[in-house]
C-alpha cells in the first residue's frame, strides 16, 4: 500500500498547517489539497466578518466582559458592561492542545464524554466523507491555534453558523460554533 508522501502530503508537524497522522508510515502529513484549503478561505472569509461584526455590538472585546457556557444547556452567554446579558446557542467542535498541538473531534470523544451538542462536528465529518475532505474526517488533527480557530469556522460555515469562540480550559481548549446572540437583558 502506499504512503502517504507518495501523493505530495509533506512531512513534518511545525506548529502551523494541518497535519494527520499517516497510519502507514507514522509520520505527519500535511494537508495542502486544493479543495480543503479553498474551503478553509472560503469559510473564514465569510464567518470572520461577520463574528466580527457581531463581536463589536455586543463589546465581546471589553476587558470586563465576562462569559461562560453550560454544556447541559448548549447556552454561551456574554455579560458586558453596558451592554447586558446575551445568549447564544453552541456547537461543540472539539478540543485542541496546545502543548501537543492535537486537536480531536468532538464526534471522536468517548460517548460518555460527548456532548450532544455536537451536530455541525457531525456535519463536517459528513462533508468530509463526502468529497474525500481528511482534515474533516481524521479523528485527530495537529495544527496551530490559527488553524484550530479555522478548522473551527469551516465546521460553523457548513452549519451556517456565524461565529466561534476558542474557550481555554485547563489543558485542552474547547473549540464552539455560534448562533448569533441575542439580549435577555
Amino acid at each position: 500500500m502506499a504512503c502517504c508522501k507518495d501523493f505530495g502530503l509533506a512531512h513534518g508537524f511545525q506548529g502551523e498547517g494541518f497535519f494527520t497522522r499517516c497510519p502507514e508510515c507514522g509520520g505527519y502529513h500535511r494537508d495542502t489539497t486544493p479543495a480543503f484549503m479553498g474551503l478553509v478561505s472560503e469559510a473564514c472569509a465569510a464567518v470572520m466578518p461577520t463574528a466580527r461584526s457581531i463581536a463589536r455590538e455586543f463589546a465581546a472585546d471589553h476587558p470586563d466582559m465576562t462569559w461562560a457556557y453550560d454544556a447541559q444547556s448548549a447556552l454561551f452567554s456574554l455579560n458586558s458592561p453596558g451592554q447586558g446579558r446575551a445568549v447564544a446557542s453552541y456547537q461543540h467542535i472539539g478540543q485542541w492542545e496546545e502543548q501537543t498541538g492535537a486537536f480531536r473531534w468532538v464526534w471522536d470523544l468517548d460517548e460518555a464524554a460527548r456532548p450532544a451538542n455536537a451536530q455541525a462536528a457531525d456535519h463536517a465529518r459528513q462533508v468530509g466523507q463526502h468529497y474525500w475532505l481528511r482534515a474533516l474526517t481524521a479523528p485527530t488533527l495537529y495544527l496551530g491555534a490559527t488553524e484550530a480557530r479555522q478548522l473551527t469556522m469551516v465546521a460553523a460555515y457548513l452549519s451556517d453558523l456565524p461565529m466561534v469562540a476558542i474557550l481555554p480550559d485547563g489543558a485542552a481548549t474547547t473549540l464552539i460554533a455560534m448562533e448569533r446572540p441575542v439580549r435577555v437583558n
